[in-house]
């Protein structure tokens, strides 16, 4: 029978110390870890209890992201919880499709307080993603993440391979890079249910299932950057009405608009507490209602 659930990053990062972990975040450099128990990340969630959740609609439909063939199938019918959710489901599955759940900390309670506790100890904005894959292939083609990842093998095998030439920093929302369409692999991983992967941001990595299906779990690190705490900082500005009000002057106010707004803006920074900074970036999501981010999952 399983044990309990992990709980915190000791238990996620080991046999490597949390020292050690943190190492491996600062160099951002991919490790395999084999485990030694095959069921160690079944009681976070397994593949029945996901498709339990997907068929009875206890996910809402924006969490959720199907994939054929690498290409993303439009989930219009997961609206309606119910009978025909279901059987959709069932069908994409013996089609063999992939089911890729995002902010699963929001809705599975044992990876909620897991990246609760990993985002305490590591001071970054802690996530998790659920990717199941039915037959062969994966979710996405080759692709790189803008934040790190720890990948838990739960059910089945799945090969990795990473490329060379990784995106420097990469963060939520900047363009994608160009001109990686010759890139080589650099390494190859292969995960069995118990293994964990470490895949640094900026990786570009693709990923196959191998056999019948495949389930993994994403924890996500999300770093406080520059980019961030200037993001944190707009999202303040948003609820303010006065830093909402339209900035229109003629030719002889200029200046002075050009000086009150720089004011405005170096009172907020100057305002910052790099404590509340901290604090609000690991209780804030880093998506955003409006701009187009990328798809807080992995495939």
């Amino acid at each position: 029978m399983p044990g309990d659930a992990i709980t915190n990053l000791t238990e996620l990062v080991a046999p490597l110390s949390v020292g050690d972990f943190g190492t491996l975040l600062a160099t951002r450099q991919p490790l395999h870890n084999a485990g030694a128990q095959r069921d160690r990340y079944a009681q976070l969630l397994d593949w029945d209890g996901l498709i339990a959740m997907m068929r009875a609609g206890a996910v809402p439909h924006r969490d959720i992201r199907l994939y054929r063939d690498r290409v993303r199938v439009p989930p219009l019918f997961l609206r309606d919880a119910g009978p025909q959710r279901g059987e959709m489901i069932d069908r994409l599955l013996a089609a063999d499709a992939s089911i890729m759940l995002n902010r699963a900390e929001h809705h599975v309670a044992a990876l909620g307080r897991l990246c609760a506790a990993v985002a305490e100890q590591t001071g970054d904005h802690v996530s998790a993603a659920v990717v199941a894959t039915a037959g062969q292939g994966g979710a996405l083609e080759r692709h790189y993440d803008p934040y790190d990842i720890i990948v838990l093998q739960v059910d089945g095998s799945k090969r990795w391979v990473l490329y060379e030439d990784p995106v420097t920093n990469p963060v939520p929302g900047m363009p994608k890079e160009r001109g990686h369409g010759d890139i080589m692999p650099a390494m190859e991983f292969v995960l069995h249910p118990g293994d964990w992967l470490f895949v640094p941001a900026g990786y570009h990595h693709r990923c196959d299932t191998i056999g019948a299906r495949s389930l993994h779990l994403g924890i996500l690190f999300h770093p406080l950057t520059a980019v961030r705490a200037v993001d944190l900082v707009l999202r303040e500005m948003l609820d303010a009405p006065e830093d909402r009000a339209p900035l229109r002057f003629g030719p002889a106010g200029a200046a002075r608009a050009e000086a009150e707004l720089k004011q405005r803006l170096i009172d907020r920074i100057s305002s910052l507490s790099i404590d509340d900074l901290s604090r609000r970036h690991r209780g804030t999501s880093v998506e955003r209602e409006s701009p187009v981010q990328d798809d807080p999952s992995d495939g």
